[in-house]
């Protein structure tokens, strides 16, 4: 696992717990978000744009760690 993959994991992994506590609509989207992103780390897969294959950057990762889509793709699907 690379580091970002292992920072990923651990903030990921501490949210789900934090999540498994509540119960709202909101918060059960988001834990099968975190539940979907540590699958893709645990397949190795974990970076890469669902949409293009290519890498969605560690800035972005660091910030939403559970991204499936690069910047491009993800602004792209914001406009349809």
């Amino acid at each position: 696992m690379s580091g970002i993959e292992l920072e990923a994991r651990r903030r990921l992994l501490h949210r789900r717990r934090a999540l498994l506590k509540g119960s709202r609509a909101v918060e059960q989207s988001e834990l099968a978000e975190i539940e979907l992103a540590l699958s893709r780390i645990e397949k190795g897969v974990f970076g890469r744009c669902e949409i293009c294959g290519g890498p969605i950057g560690q800035q972005r990762l660091r910030a939403i760690p559970e991204a499936h889509l690069c910047s491009a793709c993800s602004a792209e699907r914001r406009k349809t």
